[in-house]
């Protein structure tokens, strides 16, 4: 044989030898023989067409060099080595692009491996802000939701609702909310997380046999992180409320700023919750063993203001004990009666129990209690009507004829009005002939009960109401003011308790207080004080004739002009008042002086000078000063043509009593 047979056959028995070799290598045995803590699991590519990939276990040590050429990790859950799991490798291989220069293979993000890849939201500490959020085992990231115990100061508690959290219900309760407000969350009472015995779980923390766990709640560890705790999505998706730390009455307080645009919160009881837990308790599929529910009570922050109000008279001089009050929502409308069915005995009417606040009880009306007795017949909550002094044994006060209930003489003071919780109630320090009267009940709480007391109940007729707001009453003092602290923000009616003999002039109506500190003043006036009223005309659109008045206005002496109402022009198509029209949709100012066309608008003794009667009224009613000067005053409407006008202005003149 010669040489060169020999070396042939010795270079095929060297490679034979290192393949041989080489298998021993990398057998699977071999791999076992390291230690499961080593090995890794990859899809390797074979560039077979009929069975392209394989997965298969590797030293963790050869793991960049695999990826290197193509190979990635294998997630599946088939066992290595199956047809299963080279079907997964199959079914999840990367992408390739091949140009004529370069082929790019993208390979898909791995989840724990700490590096955020692809459309990963964090990996590990990868894009997690420290005690923002925390990353899901799914590399989701998760919010934590960080607040106080109470209010901002400067706030109040306003409650909104109750909802009751049922520790099964995988969805739990929505609470509508506003975008900027800041609401308190309080979450009370207990459940049982698991079937398993010794489990007790609140808000926050869970207790295991009266231990307070440590792996479990706000602050347990993966994968039982925040698991049987109440969990909330407050804006930026479902994540964990740090409720604080341990309380053993199960009592928690998170009060937390919506973001702008979300309207609608959600809480759940977590156990476990969505893709957070790489456990068997996937999508709240832990919550079947469960029992009880937590109770959420919801209040909104709401700032506050101290609002004062005055009273004055038209010389800017103080009114004082005169009874003002802050009317907010209507809390409930109740029916008082003077007796029972059987006109035996006193009938007793209850409110709603009411959470703590500030209101207001509004009682009015009046009822028959003396019936066929001049002088005497009448009552109303506060005020009785009676023949004193001849009713001397109660009457222990002025007689007015209406005499303040809370002054009878005792054992019966209080009697024939409404008594509030069954005690004497004083209404207020002056009679209103409107038989209305107010009375503040600051940072009351429960139910509120009213009844009439009287000696003799089979003669009594009628009824009285009482409705109860949200607000604040109270009477002026000496400076004629009064101060409400600690208001909410938000929209009020301003109104006041008349006393007889006055009238209001300005400042009663809608208020809005959005300010921490508010002032609002109130002008009363006598009646005749401020004006004495001369005659009444109604101002013709028909022609230019206009109306004189009846009576001349003296001279040098103040009046005051008030135009109200409209009247119809073109045919009744539009309307015109003291100043202002309508015009092909449009309203349009007057001018009496004609430099507008067709200008509509009531003038004095001619053109000149133009009458602004002042800017628009949706009411049309309008007002304008005039100085008398010892004669009458003509007034007509201009316009350039009458002929398709109808209706007139009324213009009631008054003389200002200065």
């Amino acid at each position: 044989m010669n040489k060169q047979i020999l070396s042939k056959i010795f270079s095929v028995l060297l490679i034979f030898s290192l393949v041989f070799v080489g298998l021993s290598i990398f057998s699977p045995n071999n791999i076992e023989a390291k230690g499961q803590n080593n090995k890794i699991s990859i899809c390797h590519r074979t560039h077979s067409v009929k069975n392209p990939w394989n997965a298969i276990s590797i030293s963790i040590n050869a793991r960049d060099a695999h990826l290197a050429h193509g190979d990635f990790l294998y997630t599946g859950s088939a066992p290595i080595s199956s047809k299963k799991a080279d079907k997964w490798c199959a079914d999840h291989a990367p992408t390739t692009t091949t140009t004529t220069t370069t082929t790019t293979t993208t390979l898909p993000p791995v989840c724990g491996n700490g590096i955020k890849e692809g459309n990963e939201q964090c990996d590990g500490s990868a894009g997690v802000i420290q005690g923002e959020n925390f990353c899901s085992t799914s590399c989701h990231l998760v919010p934590i939701y960080h607040g106080s115990n109470a209010c901002p100061q400067g706030t109040q508690e306003s409650f909104i609702n109750t909802y009751t959290i049922g520790a099964t219900n995988t969805t739990g309760v929505s609470v509508p909310v506003a975008g900027e407000a800041t609401y308190l969350f309080k979450a009370s009472n207990t459940f049982i997380p698991t079937s398993a015995s010794g489990y007790l779980s609140d808000a926050g923390y869970t207790l295991v046999n009266d231990v307070l766990s440590s792996q479990y709640g706000i602050q347990g560890i993966p994968p039982d992180y925040a698991a049987h705790a109440l969990l909330g999505d407050l804006g930026n998706g479902v994540g964990m409320i740090y409720w604080g730390s341990y309380n053993p009455a199960h009592n928690y307080n998170f009060a937390y700023t919506i973001p702008a645009g979300f309207t609608s919160a959600q809480f759940v009881i977590g156990d476990r919750y969505g893709d957070w837990f790489n456990t068997p308790y996937q999508n709240q599929s832990g919550m079947n063993d469960n029992s009880g529910s937590l109770t959420l009570d919801v209040y909104r922050c709401e700032p506050l203001s101290t609002v004062t109000v005055c009273k004055q008279n038209e010389q800017n001089e103080p009114l004082s004990n005169w009874k003002l009050f802050l009317k907010g929502d209507l809390v409930q409308n109740l029916i008082v009666y003077p007796r029972n069915t059987a006109g035996t005995s006193n009938e007793v009417t209850t409110s709603n129990v009411l959470p703590e606040d500030n209101y207001i009880l509004l009682a009015s009306g009046q009822y028959m209690y003396r019936p066929h007795t001049p002088g005497a017949e009448y009552s109303d909550a506060g005020y009785t009507k009676r023949n004193c002094p001849g009713d001397g044994y109660l009457c222990g006060g002025s007689y007015t004829p209406w005499f303040n209930v809370y002054d009878i003489n005792s054992p019966y003071q209080g009697y024939l009005g409404i008594m509030v919780n069954d005690a004497a109630t004083n209404w207020g320090s002056y009679f209103n002939s409107a038989h209305t009267y107010a009375l503040g009940y600051p940072d009351y709480s429960g139910s509120l009960s009213f009844t009439i007391k009287d000696d003799v109940y089979s003669d009594n007729s009628g009824q009285l109401n009482v409705n109860i707001y949200k607000g604040y009453a109270g009477e002026t003092g000496e400076n004629g003011c009064v101060t409400f602290t600690n208001v909410p923000f938000g929209t009020y009616s301003l109104e006041e308790i008349l006393k007889d003999g006055w009238q209001n002039v300005s400042g009663l109506g809608q208020v809005i207080v959005d300010e921490s500190q508010e002032t609002f003043t109130v002008v009363n006036s006598r009646y005749g004080e401020q004006y004495t009223h001369i005659e009444q005309v109604c101002v013709p659109s028909i022609n230019a004739d206009g109306i004189i008045t009846t009576n001349a206005l003296e001279n040098g002496k103040a009046y005051r002009l008030k135009a109200s109402g409209t009247f119809t022009y073109n045919n009744q198509s539009d309307w015109a008042d003291a100043e202002w029209y309508l015009k092909e949709g449009v309203i349009v100012k007057g001018d009496t002086e004609g430099s507008v066309p067709h200008v509509l608008d009531v003038s004095i003794d001619g053109y000149v000078p133009n009458i602004d009667w002042g800017d628009y009224d949706s009411g049309h009613i309008y007002y304008h000063n005039y100085a008398g000067t010892g004669s009458t005053i003509k007034l007509f409407i201009h316009d350039s043509y009458y002929g398709d006008n109808s209706g007139c202005i009324t213009v009631d003149i008054d003389k200002i009593n200065w």
